[in-house]
């Protein structure tokens, strides 16, 4: 992708730090893409955020991996690390109060809950139809800057709304959390 959408997948640790052309905020880690692609796609903000290395042992080092699966296509992997870039640009701007920052990955989960109905399901991950049917909306709202800044307000509003305390690191491990927020996000939907 060129332009605006325009990311930078740094596969060795500090591939670009030499490479003046590329735009610092626009390089994806390798433990970006993980966390970003496990709060979007598996709904895992809680485990993405506390238990990274159980994440990497249960979702990429297993026999049938849920992260970079041989048979997946680029596209999820691609959008959710454009919500990443989207959502770090809205902070670094200040159009979003920092304070959100230590929920990131739980506002990408929202931010993505709001925006679709549904989850592409893993068995679908393999299907490109499927995946480009499923992302590409997505994309077009995370290239539009007024847009993705309007659905990432809407995502805080729901987080603020389903009464989860942002500065209790405790309540932030729980897999009831991310229910908490997922109801949250049924509910506002339905108003």
């Amino acid at each position: 992708y060129s332009g605006e959408g325009r990311l930078y997948y740094e596969r060795r640790t500090k591939q670009y730090q030499t490479d003046n052309s590329v735009v610092k905020a626009r390089i994806i880690t390798v433990q970006i893409q993980i966390k970003a692609f496990g709060s979007i796609f598996l709904n895992i903000p809680h485990r993405v955020t506390s238990y990274f290395g159980s994440v990497v042992k249960q979702n990429i080092e297993s026999d049938n991996p849920t992260i970079f699966n041989a048979q997946h296509k680029y596209i999820p992997y691609y959008t959710s690390g454009l919500a990443f870039y989207r959502l770090d640009s809205l902070f670094r701007s200040r159009f979003i109060d920092s304070k959100y920052r230590r929920v990131k990955f739980f506002l990408l989960t929202v931010f993505k809950g709001l925006i679709s109905e549904n989850n592409l399901s893993l068995d679908h991950m393999n299907s490109e139809k499927s995946c480009n049917r499923y992302c590409e909306p997505i994309i077009a709202i995370l290239n539009d800057s007024e847009k993705s800044l309007i659905w990432f307000k809407q995502a805080i509003e729901v987080f603020d709304i389903s009464g989860i305390d942002l500065t209790d690191k405790q309540v932030l491990k729980l897999g009831s959390t991310t229910e908490q927020l997922l109801r949250a996000i049924r509910e506002h939907k339905k108003r």
